[in-house]
């Protein structure tokens, strides 16, 4: 199961951008007409006065399947990164800003749901108010998530993907609030057409932070098939707790130890190590513990 997590924010892009393909193959196919309740003078179609319109079910439903599977993605990745079947944080400071991550996260997805109920149609006031809580939770969210990344990054210099990964979101942070600054700008200065068209730019970009997100969980796939806990502490049924002066003690994955897979189901004698009231627990004299390598399981 945990293999295939990563489908979780690549389905939520899929459902997004089909969304709007959809929204703007419908408009188009339409005739891209100005509806009643638009201004006279507009050219271009904002998001959601399509969404207004016969297709908002469409709208409702797969902006509401997109937020879900964001935030479950933000969700389990926390929770996996804890248990130690990711890159454990080393840092409070990681933790909290995961933690924050994931709030703001979940703001922002409430805000997008409510954008499709609460139709600018209707209820105009309530929908911008909700739009802007979708583009400053998504935005306040990425940052947090980014500057967690980086962090990361400090404290596993060897595995790749992590550079990768926070590259990656601090150049889509960048681009996002260059396109949402024009967004806004262009609205305030009274340009509809140029602004509808940033709001669909923006939109589809937004697509590809799900991808990152994918991204961060393919190496949790291999990681897995390598039976790798490379920061986890060693499993409890080995009876064995790695000590700072062990020969394969490495501070650079946290102390923690890789079981080689030949030795996974050697049984332990009791009597050779010590209880979890002395603290740390001697390794069996003839139990050979293997320093991992971050770099072979995530390269």
């Amino acid at each position: 199961m945990y293999r295939f997590l990563w489908i979780v924010p690549l389905f939520a892009c899929v459902v997004w951008w089909g969304m709007l393909i959809a929204l703007l193959a419908a408009w188009a196919a339409q005739g891209k007409p100005i509806y009643d309740f638009m201004d006279p003078d507009d050219k271009v179609a904002y998001i959601s006065d399509v969404g207004a319109t016969s297709l908002k079910p469409v709208f409702i439903a797969c902006a509401a399947t997109q937020g879900g599977l964001f935030m479950f993605a933000l969700i389990f990745e926390r929770w996996m990164r804890h248990k130690g079947r990711l890159l454990r944080n080393h840092r409070q400071a990681e933790k909290w800003l995961s933690v924050g991550a994931i709030i703001f996260g979940i703001l922002g997805q409430v805000g997008i749901i409510l954008v499709s109920i609460f139709d600018t149609k209707n209820h105009h006031s309530v929908h911008v108010g909700c739009l802007v809580l979708f583009i400053v939770g998504i935005g306040i969210s990425a940052i947090l998530n980014s500057a967690e990344f980086t962090l990361l990054d400090q404290n596993y210099p060897d595995v790749r993907r992590l550079k990768t990964s926070y590259i990656l979101r601090w150049i889509w942070v960048a681009i996002a609030i260059v396109l949402a600054i024009i967004f806004v700008s262009c609205n305030n200065r009274n340009e509809p057409n140029v602004a509808a068209g940033f709001e669909w730019a923006l939109s589809f970009f937004y697509g590809f932070y799900l991808l990152i997100l994918a991204f961060d969980l393919i190496p949790f796939k291999r990681y897995q098939e390598r039976n790798a806990m490379a920061t986890a502490p060693p499993m409890a049924e080995y009876g064995y707790v790695q000590q700072p002066n062990d020969p394969g003690y490495s501070p650079t994955v946290g102390g923690a130890t890789m079981v080689p897979p030949q030795q996974q189901d050697k049984p332990f004698d009791a009597a050779s190590y010590a209880t979890a009231a002395d603290g740390f627990a001697a390794a069996p004299p003839n139990y050979n513990v293997a320093k991992p390598e971050p770099s072979a399981m995530y390269h």
